[in-house]
């Protein structure tokens, strides 16, 4: 909470002009979501914000979340601090620390993680690459991406990852106007596990929305499917109160899942990195919007 409470003085700060930079993007968000089966309920709620700001040739990022389920012994929150500089025109190197605190019947689940990397733009063509390293489990990761803007409002990407050994492979599409918005993306990780995901929303009225999403994931053999409608109601520009119901099958069990989403959304990141970021966290379930994780 403290940290949350960090992130938004910080943002507060910075809009009101206590600093000369400026500030290019800024989120602040809650989700709740009920899991249903066999008669069971299973809740969670998660909250969190993030903030850019920009100076000179500078780019300072941070942001953090906090998950608590219901009736589980389970609470975590997620600190992050970024920061890029400009060395060129369109090119940045990039740095950061992420932190997770936690416990899990009274278990430490205590993490942290340090990254470097860079990423370059040119035109409508974006790249990037990336090291992270977690001396908690003294193993590192290495990512990379590739994204094109085919418009002002569309992307294509692709994304990979290793880490232990294995690797993960993400390519996808996205396409947001000011009517409607459009995603979908297909993920093989390992060799065991692939997902494929699509989603959407559509402003019949200026200030009313209709979502849906669909995802699909097998690993050895068993699939679990899910879908999900909503309607939305904007409170401001880029910003929305979302209430959606899905259900999701696994092995022939089904599970219902009712969800309500609040966020306040200005600006836009300088970064390409966190660009592609946004659009693969448009791939995720409406009830998984919330946790900022």
């Amino acid at each position: 909470m403290k940290t949350l409470f960090a992130v938004t003085s910080l943002s507060i700060a910075c809009a009101s002009g206590a600093f000369a930079g400026e500030v290019t993007y800024s989120n602040v968000g809650f989700g709740y979501s009920n899991l249903s089966i066999a008669g069971e309920d299973a809740g969670l709620y998660s909250y969190g914000g993030a903030l850019e700001y920009a100076q000179n040739n500078w780019v300072l990022g941070v942001s953090a979340g906090v998950a608590s389920p219901e009736d589980l012994d389970l609470d975590l929150m997620n600190i992050s601090v970024s920061v890029a500089y400009e060395v060129m025109p369109g090119a940045y190197v990039l740095g950061g620390y992420r932190q997770v605190d936690g416990t899990f019947d009274g278990t430490s689940l205590d993490t942290e993680t340090w990254s470097v990397g860079g990423e370059f733009t040119s035109g409508g063509f974006s790249f990037g690459l990336g090291y992270m390293y977690s001396p908690d489990a003294n193993e590192g990761a290495y990512s990379a991406f590739a994204n094109y803007a085919l418009d002002a409002q569309s992307d294509v990407y692709l994304a990979g990852a290793e880490l232990l050994g294995e690797n993960a492979v993400l390519v996808g599409v996205s396409r947001d106007t000011n009517k409607y918005s459009a995603d979908a993306g297909y993920a093989v990780i390992a060799s065991d596990l692939d997902v494929f995901s699509v989603s959407g929303s559509y402003n019949f009225m200026p200030y009313m929305r209709v979502l849906g999403d669909v995802a699909r994931v097998s690993l050895d053999g068993i699939d679990a499917n899910y879908w999900g409608v909503g309607l939305g109601y904007a409170v401001a520009q880029n910003s929305w109160i979302d209430a959606s119901y899905g259900q999701i099958k696994i092995e022939g069990e089904t599970a219902d899942i009712l969800s309500l989403t609040i966020n306040f959304e200005t600006g836009k990141s300088k970064l390409a990195t966190q660009k592609v970021l946004s659009n693969v966290s448009d791939l995720l379930p409406k009830p998984l919007e919330g946790v900022n994780f």
